[in-house]
């Protein structure tokens, strides 16, 4: 199929969202020989500054502690994640929990990831989309050398609410380069307390 969450859910899926590894939780202990690393890809949270970026470390759990935009952070290849937003410049009172999937290197992405971050933002019209009720999603993506043109940093992203309508993200992404994450954002608050949905 396409590309990754193309035709299914994506990689990653196996049932709850996947727990955020600490980096130093993955090496191997002293003497250990047939425990691998898990391969990491660094992800660079550029946008809006002073953001604060939770990840979830257990199902509904966050970590206490967060990253505190613009930051860096490297996660697991290969899973999804949830996230969660607090502190967004003109949404004081809005806490957001979109998933970052990302996707399985290939050799074209991980000659580009051995040297480079992942570079993720939100926009402020990302952020009003959302509240308002629509569904954002941002597929970052390294372009084949034909639509390099159009790249800023080397990637571009593609947002499905500024494509033409009928038009899906992946496919087009996959259409013209390597996809390398997927951030999918809409208005549930996963940290409800109760039962507090209509019947």
């Amino acid at each position: 199929e396409p590309g990754p969450g193309v035709g299914g859910p994506g990689p990653g899926v196996l049932g709850p969202v996947s727990a955020v590894i600490p980096a130093q939780a993955q090496a191997p202990m002293v003497g250990a020989t047939s425990v691998m690393p898990q391969p990491t890809i660094q992800m660079q949270f550029a946008r809006p500054e002073a953001m604060h970026i939770h990840w979830e470390v257990g199902l509904g759990q966050f970590h206490p502690t967060p990253l505190v935009v613009p930051a860096r952070y490297n996660f697991p290849q290969g899973g999804i994640y949830r996230l969660k937003l607090t502190q967004i410049a003109g949404h004081a009172a809005e806490e957001l929990y979109p998933t970052m999937e990302i996707a399985p290197m290939t050799p074209r992405t991980a000659a580009y990831l051995a040297h480079n971050a992942i570079p993720i933002q939100f926009t402020a019209e990302d952020f009003d989309q959302v509240i308002t009720g629509n569904f954002v999603t941002k597929v970052i993506y390294l372009p084949d050398p034909e639509f390099q043109e159009l790249a800023l940093a080397g990637v571009e992203t593609l947002v499905s609410t500024r494509l033409d309508p009928g038009m899906d993200p992946f496919v087009e992404a996959d259409r013209r380069g390597s996809i390398m994450a997927i951030i999918r954002m809409g208005n549930k608050h996963i940290e409800m307390s109760g039962n507090q949905e209509a019947p």
